[in-house]
């Protein structure tokens, strides 16, 4: 079963109490493996599971993309909370092609880092959110809740509203 394997993983007997626990009715604590994970674990994971559906830029091969734009990207709010949420565990994650250049990085300098879009292409999260596909809720989340900045520009000078103008966005 899942308790024994995680016993034996974790050399902790304790998996079965805490089963035990949250199928009680009365529990108000944790109620899913998930949630017992390490948050350094956890994120190290979302990585992972990006990096594989991402390996390689589709235009620019030679460009690995950046998880969390790749994320904004693609509209995929929970996995870019989840991204903001465990930002302080980048820290933990010790190689550098999983973890990027986040590792002593604030939540605003995360949110306004220029990465990678699944394309291989220079973006910053709100840039990859507000460009083809205007993913307007991941657009205000980022400006509302992580501050990120509109302002900053990639390479030939465009900014977020130039990446929401380009495809005549009127929503972002």
């Amino acid at each position: 079963s899942l308790i024994k394997q995680c016993i034996k993983e974790f050399k902790s007997d304790d998996f079965e109490r805490i089963r035990d626990e949250a199928l009680s009715l009365e529990y108000d604590g944790r109620r899913s493996i998930n949630e017992m994970i390490h948050p350094a674990r956890r994120l190290c994971l979302l990585i992972e599971r990006y990096k594989r559906e991402f390996p390689r830029g589709a235009d620019v091969e030679d460009e690995i993309p950046t998880p969390f734009v790749c994320a904004c990207e693609k509209g995929r709010i929970d996995d870019v909370e989840l991204f903001v949420n465990l930002h302080p565990f980048h820290k933990y994650i010790t190689n550098r092609d999983v973890n990027g250049d986040w590792g002593g990085m604030t939540l605003k300098g995360m949110v306004n880092q220029v990465g990678k879009n699944g394309d291989g292409n220079s973006r910053t999260p709100l840039m990859a959110a507000a460009y083809r596909e205007e993913h307007f809720h991941i657009v205000q989340y980022l400006i509302e809740e992580c501050e990120a900045d509109p302002n900053i520009t990639r390479g030939y000078g465009y900014n977020s509203l130039h990446c929401a103008a380009k495809y005549n966005k009127k929503n972002t």
